[in-house]
């Protein structure tokens, strides 16, 4: 039986920079966070001697790490000009524009899962009597998905 996981999970940094997960309750590396991350979980760092809540600090430096990986997770002009442009100028723009793009990816995502999902019922429910032209049809809408996929992939 397995843990159901909370909404968020709280992390611990302590001053040594070891990083301590607080509900599986053990201390995980920079690269497992950002794993967990990537899966869908969220995090929420807190600095064990301050109390301050550190998990910008955090994310932010797991996307550096990436970049140092050649992720190339953000675009040098973009970065140009969140420096010319301080903070504050660009805070509430690139807040609302990376919102978007995330509920944009998470829709053609789970439209992704519903198509192949029912690909799936049909490819399972299939009468052995189909004719050629419905296996050709099904054939061009699996091409079709490959390609939609590979364009998400390059939109990551």
């Amino acid at each position: 039986m397995s843990k159901e996981l909370p909404d968020t999970i709280i992390i611990k940094k302590y001053s040594s920079r070891r990083l301590y997960d607080t509900h599986n309750k053990r201390f995980i590396s920079m690269s497992r966070l950002g794993k967990m991350i990537r899966e869908d979980q969220n995090v929420e760092i807190i600095d064990k001697e301050s109390g301050e809540d550190i998990t910008k600090n955090i994310l932010t430096q797991i996307i550096m790490e990436e970049e140092k990986e050649n992720r190339d997770v953000l675009p040098v002009d973009l970065l140009h000009q969140l420096i010319r442009g301080g903070s504050s100028m660009y805070k509430d723009a690139l807040e609302n524009f990376l919102a978007k793009g995330t509920k944009t990816l998470h829709k053609a995502q789970k439209a992704r899962d519903n198509v192949e999902s029912s690909l799936f019922k049909l490819h399972r429910n299939k009468p052995t009597n189909v004719k050629e032209s419905e296996t050709d049809e099904l054939e061009q809408i699996k091409a079709r998905l490959a390609e939609l996929e590979a364009n998400l992939g390059r939109e990551d």
